[in-house]
Parts: C-alpha cells; sequence; structure tokens
C-alpha cells in the first residue's frame, strides 16, 4: 500500500465518527431527486442548492459535476459514496501505517537501550530474542498476513476438491449396490470401498462428532451431507488466521493504546477491507496530457502527494478493480515516454496489487460464500440461489451425458438464466463480492446467448 515519509504537517486520521456513510438505495434515491428538483428542473445554481440544501455533501456534489446528467443514477451515487468511504479508510491505513512503522522505530530503540537494565533479572539473549521477532513481526505484518491467508486458503481449496471428489465416489459405489444387475462381489467390494472412504475421511477431518455424523450420514444417504465438513474446515481456519502474533498483538497497542479497544480489527477483517477497499498512490506520468487522459479514462483523481512528493493518481477501490485499472492504464501508456518515477512506481504498485489477490483470493472466495452465500440468517435470499445453481448444473451435466443436442441447449439456457438471475439479486443488493462470485461459478455458461 502507497506510503510516505512522516513531516512536521503530515497529514491526520479521519476519526471514525466523520468517515463519509455509504449511501442506502434510498438515501440516494431522495439526494437525487431533491437535487433534480431544485436544479435541473428548477434552475437553482449549484452553488446556490448546495449552499442551501447540501452544505457540506461532497459526495453528493462530486457525482452531479463529475456526471453527465444522463448517466446518473441511483446505484451510481451509491457506489460514489463507497469509494469515498473506501478512500477515506485507505487515507487512514495509510497514514497509520507509516506511524506505526516510526513508533516502532522508536520504541525498539527505547526496548534495546532498557535490555542492560533488566539483563540481570532476564537472560539478555532472551530478551533480544523476543524483542528481535516482536519487532520483526511487526514490520512483516502484511506480508505474514498474506501468506497465512493463501496457506489456509490452499488447504480450504484442495479440502473441497477433495470432498467434490469422494462424493463423486460415493455416488459411483452406491449406485453400484443399488442396481440389481451387479454381481455379489461387485456389490461386495462397492461395501468393502465405501468403508475405506469412511476412513479415509475421518483420518483427514477428525473423528469430533459432528464430524462422524456428517461423514455416516454421507455413506448411508446423502453425500450432500460432506458439505458440512467444508463449512467446518472454513470456520477452523478463520479461527487460525484470526490468531495474532507478538507483532499483531503490538500493532494493536500502537494504534490503540490497548490490545482491546473496539476499534482493533481481526486478520480476517483486514483481509476483507484489503480486498473490497484498498487505496494506492501511482505517481504521474511526467505528461500532462497523458496524465488527464488517464485520469478521465478511469475516473481517478490527481493530487499532490499528501508527503509533499509531487502529483500523483488516487487509485482505490476492490483489489480486482485496481488491477484492471492498472493493466488499462498500462496498455494506455505504451506508446509515451514515461518518467522513470512512475514506471517505477507502477511496477511495485502492480506488483503488490497481483500478490495480494493472489495469496487472498481462496480464502476470501470462502469467506464470502460461508459468511454471505450460506449463512444460517433467515432473511438470507442467496442459499436458495445456491441450491437452484447448483441444480441446474446437475441437470445441464446430465444431458451433456446423455448426448442430446435438445437437452443440452435447454438445459444450458437454463442453468445460464438460474445463474444470471442470482448475480442480478446480489447486484440488487449491492452485494458485488456476491455477484462476482456468482459469476466466477460457472463462466463458461455465462459466454452463452441467453435465450
Amino acid at each position: 500500500m502507497a506510503g510516505g515519509k512522516l513531516g512536521s504537517n503530515k497529514p491526520q486520521i479521519i476519526p471514525e465518527t466523520n468517515l463519509t456513510k455509504v449511501l442506502s438505495f434510498d438515501e440516494a434515491r431522495k439526494q437525487l431527486e431533491d437535487f433534480n428538483r431544485h436544479v435541473v428542473q428548477g434552475g437553482m445554481s449549484l452553488d446556490t442548492y448546495f449552499k442551501q440544501y447540501q452544505n457540506g455533501n461532497t459526495v453528493l456534489k462530486t457525482y452531479v459535476t463529475t456526471t453527465d446528467q444522463q448517466s446518473q443514477s441511483i446505484q451510481g451515487l451509491v457506489k460514489a459514496s463507497e469509494k469515498a468511504r473506501a478512500a477515506q479508510i485507505a487515507h487512514n491505513e495509510v497514514i497509520r501505517q507509516s506511524t506505526l512503522a516510526f513508533k516502532a522505530a522508536s520504541v525498539a530503540k527505547r526496548i534495546f537501550a532498557t535490555i542492560g537494565n533488566i539483563a540481570a533479572m532476564w537472560t539478555l539473549s532472551n530478551a533480544i530474542s523476543v524483542v528481535t521477532d516482536t519487532i520483526g513481526e511487526l514490520i512483516h505484518s502484511e506480508e505474514n498476513l498474506r501468506q497465512s491467508a493463501s496457506e489456509l486458503g490452499s488447504e480450504l481449496s484442495n479440502n473441497s476438491s477433495d470432498i467434490e471428489s469422494y462424493k463423486k465416489k460415493i455416488d459411483g459405489l452406491k449406485s453400484v449396490i443399488n442396481d440389481s444387475s451387479s454381481s455379489f462381489n461387485e456389490v461386495s467390494q462397492a461395501r468393502v470401498d465405501l468403508i475405506t472412504i469412511q476412513d479415509e475421511l475421518i483420518k483427514k477431518f477428525g473423528t469430533e462428532k459432528g464430524v462422524i455424523e456428517s461423514i455416516t450420514s454421507a455413506i448411508n444417504d446423502q453425500t450432500n451431507a460432506l458439505d458440512e465438513l467444508s463449512r467446518r474446515s472454513y470456520y477452523q481456519a478463520k479461527n487460525k488466521f484470526n490468531e495474532k502474533t507478538g507483532g499483531d498483538k503490538f500493532a494493536d497497542w500502537l494504534s490503540f493504546g490497548n490490545t482491546n479497544d473496539d476499534r482493533i480489527q481481526s486478520n480476517m477483517d483486514k483481509m476483507v477491507n484489503s480486498m473490497r477497499y484498498s487505496f494506492y498512490e501511482l505517481e504521474t506520468t511526467g505528461n500532462e496530457v497523458l496524465d488527464n487522459l488517464i485520469a478521465k479514462s478511469y475516473g481517478l483523481n490527481i493530487v499532490e502527494d499528501m508527503y509533499g512528493d509531487g502529483k500523483h493518481f488516487q487509485i482505490y477501490g476492490t483489489l480486482d478493480e485496481i488491477q484492471d485499472k492498472l493493466y488499462g492504464i498500462q496498455e494506455l501508456s505504451q506508446d509515451f515516454d514515461l518518467s522513470t518515477g512512475f514506471e517505477n512506481s507502477f511496477t511495485k504498485i502492480s506488483n503488490d496489487v497481483d500478490d495480494a489477490l493472489a495469496k487472498f483470493k481462496n480464502l476470501y472466495d470462502q469467506y464470502v460464500l460461508y459468511e454471505k452465500i450460506l449463512t444460517n440468517n433467515p432473511n438470507n435470499q442467496y442459499d436458495e440461489q445456491f441450491d437452484l445453481i447448483n441444480k441446474a448444473k446437475e441437470a445441464y451435466n446430465k444431458a451433456v451425458k446423455s448426448g442430446n443436442e435438445e437437452e443440452i441447449k435447454t438445459s444450458a439456457d437454463e442453468y445460464a438464466k438460474t445463474l444470471q438471475s442470482a448475480i442480478d439479486l446480489a447486484m440488487g443488493n449491492y452485494d458485488y463480492d456476491v455477484a462476482d462470485y456468482f459469476k466466477s461459478m460457472y463462466p463458461e455458461l455465462r459466454k452463452r446467448k441467453i435465450s
């Protein structure tokens, strides 16, 4: 994430209570309707309107002055409020990280200076080891967070693949057992193989009562009972991921003065916020015409660096959005002469975004699945959609296996419609992460023309 040097006029962290509020659909609708009634239809000047009716509403003012009237929408204003809040959160994080590094260095000096006085009570080598490890964990906290997410995400992904494989094996063996044409030896071997699978699952997922019940149900009745093992694996991984190291606790203490402040985020929250609300400052190219073209093409602000190091593009949004913008900027700039500062800045940021996405992706997808789609919330709208998508997929796979072209086309269209319906529902609720999850489920069908 972008950083900078400390100075006498360093920017301040925006208090939590002063952060821009993300607008609801109704709030955004009312603001646009009021603006249109007074300005568009009533002819009131922008200055007068924002002084009399919306004084201090920078989100609405920025949105209506940077978006042509035909393109303005309620959803667009909601998105603008989300981006404004994301930029503020990212601004705070930049300052917090810079302050942490400064405080860590100062505290480390004081600790090492004190070691001589406590050596009689505590072995010097132990003191140095603990301090060095803690400071090292603090300095590499983001790197360690990503590596932990990567390892746990890969483990969960492998578990999911293994479970799907076991489900297919169990279904195949039960088909043999239930097939009246199967020989005695075939049925006997299938039963032996089922017991072997049961032992393998218990060895892999544990001997807890709930695990055993899920495995037994899968063997005796419904293979979908194995899905509960995936859920359990996710929450076990989440608990492990949220375990904080000495460096993590040290960082919390430096930021908030204690380790129990309500504002302290869990590691899972940090990862989710990084995926949803990231912020980078990219040096400008040195070509004013190109800079303005980039800013206009990708909706970026050009600002003076908060530490006085020249002009920068402010790039914020989800990590996926930032990655797309960076690829576009690179393509747009390839035929221009670029400053060394821009090229170095671009390479550093692009590599950081790619690294974060690669390491967070699997665990983040599991978070969206189990904490937003398959939740036990009675108001949850997505679990039913998820179930419908999987049933449509099964029907499509069955049609493909039959080889009947008409059935394949019909089931594929139904599959695509079901998937699109789920995506539309999530988009309508502004749950863009859920929509992205649905989009990624079966991309081959989204390419089909829905009839």
